[in-house]
């Protein structure tokens, strides 16, 4: 019983470690600060570095994007492609 119970308190430690990591991703201002900005206000004429920002870290593209009416393309080569942004800045 009291494996059961070392279990139970190490999940609820994790999960609360885990909502603790989420808050410090929200929108705030230091993500504005870095030139982040969130997708769903993404401009559709201009070339930009896409990013997931999550507790994980910040995992961006390594090209320029260009956002259109039902998803992304490769700024370069036109081609469609598959990637679920959460943020967005201008191409440097």
């Amino acid at each position: 019983m009291d494996a059961v119970r070392s279990l139970a308190s190490l999940a609820a430690d994790a999960i609360i470690r885990m909502r603790a990591q989420l808050e410090t991703i929200k929108p705030s201002r230091a993500l504005s600060s870095l030139g982040w900005h969130p997708v769903s206000c993404a401009p559709f004429d201009r070339d930009l570095e896409l990013a997931v920002i999550n507790y994980v870290g910040t995992n961006a593209l390594a090209f320029p994007c260009r956002r259109i009416l039902d998803g992304w393309i490769s700024a370069q080569t036109r081609a469609r492609i598959d990637f679920h942004p959460t943020h967005w800045k201008e191409w440097a």
